[in-house]
């Protein structure tokens, strides 16, 4: 790919206004033809954020025309060319070379499960409202409180499940208990007529050990079905530990979140969000053979895919998905009474 790459400006007859950049979604170069710009977004939002109005277009790029055109292009191992250009009156030879500097040979991993559940998915609603394990976790708490019990709920002030928990009983019969410190803080009339469920959409590995400390305070606690044990934020969890082991960057689609946060803190990796392809900065790349994209929670997937593609622009590319999932397996029915040690 280096060895094809030119960097150089060019021109265009196109109307461009001061203050103005014309980021191109395709141009035709005037020796390699046609170019395509899957990353044109990436250089758009380094004109933006120079103050620069941007807007994108397609757009012919020849060897003289009354607005200058920075290009960069290379020939992909299909020979098609691809590149990045811009026709802009203003000095924006900068941003395009910080976009060049970048090109490589790259993979990029793109992590799954989806942040949101699957039955939110099928249903077309977020955790905090239609989810069958967020509905089955009221459920249960119903199911306790029905009964004379007091329900702890182990769970997080703010998310957004909670509410739909703490409010499934009346006033007093649900109490949240969130870490293990909180437990001995936990008052009941009744101790021995208790239950736990615990918050979907939270790592399991979290709150199982405060029902682990609820369990040893109070051994007559009655736990939840396991059926309704939601492991969508711990397969999360695992999937971005994944994607820190072997990728060189990890980029978060959506809005920041508190453990990916943490997980940037520890220097796990270095992480980065974005909201679209426009906030992806090209300094990000620096370095990088290997790219991480996963979805914020809440964050719609597709919004990953969106970011991976406007990679794909800035050198050859093969895009690959990561998956950590938890599955629910159907009862195994043995056909016939198996005796130990014996093979029959």
């Amino acid at each position: 790919m280096n060895r094809s790459r030119r960097q150089e400006t060019l021109a265009t007859s196109l109307p461009v206004l001061p203050g103005e950049a014309v980021v191109a979604t395709a141009f035709g170069h005037p020796s390699r033809g046609q170019v395509v710009c899957p990353s044109a977004a990436l250089l758009g939002g380094a004109l933006r954020r120079r103050g620069l109005d941007v807007r994108y277009a397609p757009f012919a790029a020849t060897a003289e025309g009354a607005v200058p055109v920075r290009a960069v292009t290379y020939l992909g191992r299909d020979e098609t060319p691809s590149g990045l250009a811009v026709a802009c009156r203003a000095d924006v030879e900068a941003e395009v070379a910080a976009c060049a500097e970048v090109m490589r040979t790259r993979r990029i991993v793109l992590g799954a499960p989806d942040p949101r559940c699957e039955g939110a998915r099928e249903h077309g609603a977020q955790a905090a409202g239609l989810c069958p394990l967020a509905l089955s976790a009221r459920d249960e708490v119903l199911r306790f409180a029905s009964r004379g019990d007091t329900v702890l709920v182990v769970g997080r002030e703010g998310h957004a499940v909670l509410p739909v928990l703490l409010d499934a009983a009346p006033p007093g019969g649900v109490l949240l208990v969130e870490d293990v410190g909180g437990v001995h803080d936990v008052r009941i009339d009744d101790p021995a007529r208790v239950a736990v469920v615990l918050q979907p959409g939270l790592p399991v590995e979290d709150t199982g050990s405060v029902a682990v400390a609820l369990r040893e305070r109070f051994p007559l606690l009655v736990p939840q079905d396991p059926k309704t044990v939601c492991y969508a934020a711990s397969d999360r969890r695992s999937t971005i530990r994944e994607l820190a082991s072997f990728c060189d960057a990890l980029i978060v689609a959506g809005a920041p979140d508190p453990e990916d946060t943490a997980l940037h803190a520890a220097g796990m990796i270095p992480l980065h969000f974005a909201a679209g392809p426009e906030d992806i900065r090209p300094e990000w790349l620096a370095g990088t053979a290997s790219v991480g994209i996963t979805a914020a929670r809440g964050a719609d997937p597709a919004l990953a895919r969106e970011l991976a593609a406007a990679l794909t622009g800035l050198g050859p590319a093969a895009a690959v998905e990561r998956r950590v999932g938890t599955v629910e397996l159907s009862p195994v029915t043995p056909s016939s009474t198996t005796i130990p040690g014996r093979r029959t």
